[in-house]
């Protein structure tokens, strides 16, 4: 495992990660009860947690996968005032569908309700996400429908690895991690 000396302690190892992601897959199975689903992947975070998803879980003709951009962040800080960046190609039929978002992180929940509002005003029947990592209700600004996640934290810790980065770098750490003061 790649040692970092920024990091203050490795949360979950790539043994917990893929069991949260297994978790995360039946409970997609679960979701779509054989409908046509669209899963939405939240760019660049939700990669990890998509990729893993299809190359080792999910291999379902009901699930069509799209990316899509989204950000409440610039330069690892949040953005102070609520203005989330969506991009959701206009393409895309959401008409009488089931939707799956899938992010790394439900923290405010400020990007996940922006796009579930642009879902759900595009027609789309049900809107629920799936996210790696839940932070505990007290950080919550938005609710939104999480039906499945893989880790809950309790601490305000910046993290990275499986889609979480610092800076661009280190999404793809096959661990979760706290990061020191930087």
């Amino acid at each position: 495992m790649e040692e970092l000396d920024f990091v203050k302690e490795i949360l979950f190892d790539e043994d917990d990660v893929d069991n949260a992601i297994k978790r995360i897959a039946e409970s997609c199975e679960i979701y779509h009860q054989n409908e046509e689903t669209i899963i939405l992947t939240v760019l660049n975070g939700g990669k990890f947690l998509s990729d893993h998803l299809f190359e080792n879980y999910l291999n379902d003709k009901y699930l069509k996968k799209i990316y899509v951009e989204a950000s409440s962040y610039f330069k690892n800080r949040k953005v102070l005032e609520i203005n989330i960046k969506t991009y959701i190609p206009d393409i895309i039929d959401f008409k009488d569908k089931k939707v799956i978002i899938l992010d790394d992180i439900y923290d405010t929940g400020e990007t996940l309700r922006s796009l579930c509002e642009e879902v759900m005003g595009r027609g789309a029947k049900k809107v629920s996400c799936a996210v790696l990592v839940k932070r505990d209700e007290w950080r919550r600004q938005f609710k939104v429908p999480i039906f499945s996640y893989g880790f809950k934290l309790k601490n305000n810790d910046f993290l990275v690895g499986c889609g979480m980065d610092y800076n661009g770098n280190y999404r793809d750490l096959p661990y979760i991690a706290s990061v020191k003061n930087i």
